[in-house]
């Protein structure tokens, strides 16, 4: 999905549903604070599509879930929640908190950010790769409640 049709259905539900988008959220990124973010784990380049989320809508409680933002001064910063060994060690850059200790996020290999969307799980120990795209899990997930 691309960032326009995202943002054509989310203004479409919060439409109606207006507190979808009420909740606690950072403030939206800038191209310095990606590169910041970036730059923390190793230069690794994140997805474009959770780069053109967090610029357009920041981070936080973006409906029923959490993103994590590029924002250093905000709540939800990523590098906050997911240190660097964590990330290495897992191979797995969390990306959206379920707040029940599983996460969807990017798959690392060979050092690169994959763009495909998996899911994290605290009791396994492990991620799954899915067929999904992020904006759409995204969408999904966080806007379930409307759909």
């Amino acid at each position: 999905m691309e960032i326009d049709e995202f943002d054509s259905k989310v203004s479409a539900i919060t439409a109606r549903r207006p507190q979808l988008l009420a909740l606690e959220r950072d403030r939206k990124a800038t191209e310095e604070m990606v590169d910041c973010v970036e730059a923390y784990y190793h230069q690794m380049r994140l997805p474009e599509s959770y780069k053109a989320f967090v610029q357009r809508y920041g981070g936080g409680y973006f409906g029923a879930v959490l993103v994590f933002s590029c924002d250093a001064a905000g709540a939800f910063y990523l590098p906050d929640h997911a240190g660097k060994e964590w990330v290495t060690q897992h191979a797995f850059l969390p990306i959206i908190d379920l707040e029940t200790g599983d996460y969807l996020g990017f798959p690392i290999r060979e050092g690169s950010v994959e763009d495909t969307i998996a899911w994290y799980d605290h009791e396994e120990n492990a991620w799954r790769e899915t067929d999904r795209d992020f904006l759409e899990l995204l969408l999904e997930q966080g806007m379930r409640t409307a759909l």
